[in-house]
């Protein structure tokens, strides 16, 4: 029970304290409509059904990852920088269940951020969006949210035990849209280049979001999907278990953790 009060309390100091900073209202209210502009404008004279797969998700996805994933990351710097990193990693509460929480706080703004981003093209751009397949298209969401806090999980531990993973996470936003096929599909990627997306949950987000909007015509090649973005979340989150326990015996045993 305390570690869902612990949760919540997290997800709920979490929204007050991001949407706060400048830079973050920035990426959730004028970063969208600037993806949205720009992905509109390399993609106005094409099918309505390529408007929705790479306008609507596309700025939709880049949305959720910034205000998700890199800020999620960042907050474990934030916390080292502010001194406040030892009480939450060695507090009587899992430290994942802290960071958990602070994660679950970005997602309900990420998700605010894609809906307004979404909202902003279909009536801004007059793009007709229309989904096939409503079910699946709740449950891909489902999914690519639940995958999207698990690469969280990995990269704000990753963050705690390396000092130089914030360079690398500054580093990877243009690199993933592009790998992971939201500005333009991975057909256009050289051959090595889409092994690399293969191994990103975006990249199977993206695909199974873009199916059940235009309609599912190979259901077996589908569920392949659900099934691998599936696997992928599994791995992520294996790994952000393995990588919180580590940073428990760094906490611990080093003394360490609060060290810029």
């Amino acid at each position: 029970m305390s570690n869902i009060i612990v949760f919540f309390v997290s997800s709920t100091l979490q929204i007050k304290q991001t949407f706060s900073r400048n830079m973050f209202r920035f990426m959730m209210l004028v970063q969208p409509i600037i993806f949205g502009t720009v992905l509109y404008l390399m993609f106005k004279n094409s099918s309505n059904d390529d408007l929705v797969a790479h306008v609507i998700f596309g700025t939709g996805l880049i949305t959720i990852w910034g205000t998700i994933v890199f800020s999620s990351a960042s907050d474990i710097e934030r916390e080292r920088r502010i001194g406040t990193l030892k009480y939450i990693s060695c507090a009587p509460v899992k430290f994942i269940v802290v960071m958990s929480g602070k994660i679950f706080g970005n997602i309900i703004l990420g998700l605010l951020s894609m809906v307004y981003s979404t909202l902003f093209i279909i009536f801004v751009f007059k793009v007709q969006f229309h989904i096939a397949h409503p079910f699946y298209f709740i449950f891909g969401m489902i999914l690519t949210i639940t995958s999207f806090m698990a690469i969280s999980l990995m990269f704000s531990a990753l963050l705690t035990l390396s000092r130089q993973a914030r360079v690398f996470m500054n580093a990877l936003d243009y690199p993933i849209y592009i790998i992971c096929g939201l500005v333009f599909p991975i057909d256009m990627l050289p051959q090595f280049l889409r092994y690399i997306s293969y191994l990103l949950s975006p990249t199977w987000a993206n695909e199974i979001l873009k199916l059940t909007a235009r309609g599912i015509t190979n259901y077996n090649d589908f569920y392949q999907k659900l099934i691998i973005l599936t696997l992928i979340i599994v791995v992520y989150y294996i790994l952000s278990i393995i990588f919180f326990k580590l940073i428990d015996k760094k906490a611990r045993f080093d003394g360490t953790l609060e060290v810029i």
